[in-house]
């Protein structure tokens, strides 16, 4: 029901944003990032990796920073995630919350660069499933 509800909110904002002024596009794209980010970023078991994430965390919230290990491995990105969700007290679901601001932010910047801005909406409900429940929920450390 809720990844229902998240659609239904992006499409209506999307149909909002159509006729709207920039200012309230911008205002309209940070709420549909917010809403994503809390709605993929504050899961509780959910993905098929579920407990391999979790257990990579554990493992790798103890290499501190610097160390050597992150940058030897093929992920340092998501090691610092790691770290920094830690040292912030925010466990696993700091990293999941992380990854979907970075990859949200990044799809936002190719909307703007292709001057769509407005329909970043409709191009994240085109490709919700994709995005939201393969990439976000599934497998977040390769969306990162």
């Amino acid at each position: 029901m809720i990844y229902q509800l998240v659609f239904l909110f992006l499409f209506l904002s999307y149909l909002f944003s159509i006729k709207s002024d920039q200012k309230l596009i911008i205002i309209l794209n940070f709420f549909q990032i917010l809403i994503i980010c809390v709605f993929t970023g504050l899961r509780y078991e959910v993905g098929g990796d579920w407990d391999n994430y979790l257990s990579q965390y554990e493992g790798f919230k103890h290499f501190g920073f610097p160390s050597v290990n992150i940058f030897t491995s093929s992920d340092p990105l998501y090691i610092i995630l790691c770290i920094l969700s830690d040292k912030l007290g925010l466990q696993i679901y700091g990293v999941n919350f992380l990854i979907s601001i970075l990859f949200l932010l990044a799809l936002l910047q190719f909307t703007y660069k292709l001057n769509m801005s407005r329909h970043f909406a409709f191009l994240y409900c085109s490709a919700y499933l994709f995005f939201t429940i393969f990439l976000l929920m599934g497998f977040s450390r390769q969306c990162l």
